[in-house]
């Protein structure tokens, strides 16, 4: 996988490509789909799981609707959204590797 939006926000921050405000109002604006895959990386580097196995963790949360709001509304797809979901969804949905 590759890095994760945050990650790749801090790089283009830290490299002068967005200022401050650019990367902060960038966290506020993931999609849908940007949302899952910080999930995913931040479950990867949170708690050490392989790549596979953070997304067989949210593939599970997607088939058990966990996520189905952040569809219905984007707002709610924030960074720190994003953190605690990770979080619930690692304690929640074991996989063979964690």
């Amino acid at each position: 996988m590759a890095f994760g939006l945050e990650s790749r926000r801090r790089t283009a921050w830290a490299s002068g490509h967005l200022s401050r405000q650019q990367a902060e109002a960038a966290r506020a604006k993931m999609n849908y789909e940007e949302y899952l895959d910080e999930v995913t990386t931040l479950i990867t580097e949170k708690y050490g799981l392989s790549d596979e196995a953070a997304i067989r963790m949210v593939m599970l949360a997607q088939a058990d609707d966990f996520f189905s709001g952040h569809d219905d509304d984007p707002s709610i797809c924030t960074l720190a959204r994003a953190h605690r979901d990770a979080k619930i969804v690692y304690g929640k949905y074991p996989c063979a590797d964690s």
